[in-house]
């Protein structure tokens, strides 16, 4: 929560173990007045990051796949990444 008074933000989540689901920092550089073309850089990064993640785990997945047909699962997830 963003108290436009005096400029403070208040946390409404708690920390826990894993990964967050949802990030803040594109809103806290908008509000520490970062350029534009830097924030949308950065969300292009993230994506990028984000998708190339996804295929290093599904990788994981097809190298301790026990059947044909897991192995053909993760290769359809794969290549709809790769879009």
């Amino acid at each position: 929560m963003v108290n436009d008074e005096d400029q403070t933000i208040t946390f409404l989540y708690k920390f826990g173990e894993g990964a967050c689901p949802k990030s803040h920092g594109f809103n806290a550089a908008r509000l520490a007045d970062i350029p534009d073309e830097i924030i949308k850089l950065g969300s292009v990064k993230s994506v990028e990051f984000e998708n190339f993640s996804k295929k290093i785990q599904l990788l994981k997945k097809l190298m301790h796949s026990k059947t044909k047909l897991d192995a053909d699962e993760v290769i359809a997830k794969f290549e709809a990444l790769a879009c």
